[in-house]
C-alpha cells in the first residue's frame, strides 16, 4: 500500500476501463481541462479536446464491488498521496514522496511493465495501448453491445473499434468450434 503501489493501481484500472490513451490518462488533473468527478456511482472523466476528437468528451466510469474498482483505486490513490490540485498522476521520488511534477506518456509504458513483470508476465507483449484494447476485447467476450463499448471508447465507427479486438487463442475462437 506505498504511494507508488497505490498510484500504479489507480492509473492501471483508470486506464483499463476507460479505455484511454496513454496521453489522456497522464493529462487528467484535478483542476484543468481534462478533469473528473467522483460521485457515489462513480467517476466521470470531462477529457479534453484531441486530435481525435475536436470536442471535450464525458466518459462514465462506474463503481463495482471488488478489487478491481477503479473509483476506489483513484479514491484510495488520492486521498494518501494528498493531492488537491493539479497533475493526478504524477512522480514518486524513491523515499516516497509525492511530487510536483506529473507523469509523462512515456512513464505509462514503464510503470505497466514493471507492474506486468511483478506478476510474472512478458512486459514485451503489451504497451500502454493494451489497456484500451484490452478494454475493448475484454467487453466484445463479455457480449456487451458495441455501442457501449462504444460510449466508453469514444469510437466514431464500428469498423475501428473492431479493429482494437484482440485474438488471444485461435483455436478458442474459432467460428469452426460452433458449427
Amino acid at each position: 500500500n506505498d504511494l507508488r503501489s497505490l498510484r500504479d493501481k489507480a492509473l492501471v484500472l483508470l486506464g483499463f476501463f476507460s479505455a484511454l490513451r496513454r496521453s489522456e490518462i497522464v493529462s487528467l488533473e484535478l483542476d484543468g481541462r481534462s478533469t473528473f468527478t467522483i460521485t457515489d456511482r462513480g467517476v466521470l472523466l470531462k477529457l479534453s479536446a484531441t486530435k481525435a476528437s475536436l470536442k471535450t468528451e464525458d466518459v462514465a466510469i462506474p463503481r463495482r464491488n471488488d478489487e478491481l474498482c477503479p473509483v476506489a483505486a483513484l479514491e484510495s490513490y488520492l486521498s494518501a498521496s494528498g493531492i488537491t490540485s493539479g497533475p493526478v498522476f504524477r512522480a514518486v521520488s524513491k523515499s516516497g514522496r509525492i511530487l510536483d511534477r506529473g507523469l509523462d506518456a512515456t512513464s505509462v509504458r514503464h510503470i505497466l511493465g514493471h507492474r506486468l513483470l511483478g506478476i510474472g508476465v512478458e512486459p514485451s507483449k503489451f504497451s500502454p495501448h493494451s489497456l484500451r484494447a484490452g478494454f475493448i476485447t475484454a467487453a466484445e467476450k463479455a457480449n456487451v453491445p458495441d455501442h457501449l463499448i462504444q460510449r466508453t471508447s469514444r469510437h466514431k465507427s464500428v469498423e475501428v473499434l473492431r479493429s482494437y479486438i484482440r485474438v488471444a487463442d485461435a483455436f478458442e475462437e474459432n467460428a469452426g468450434k460452433f458449427i
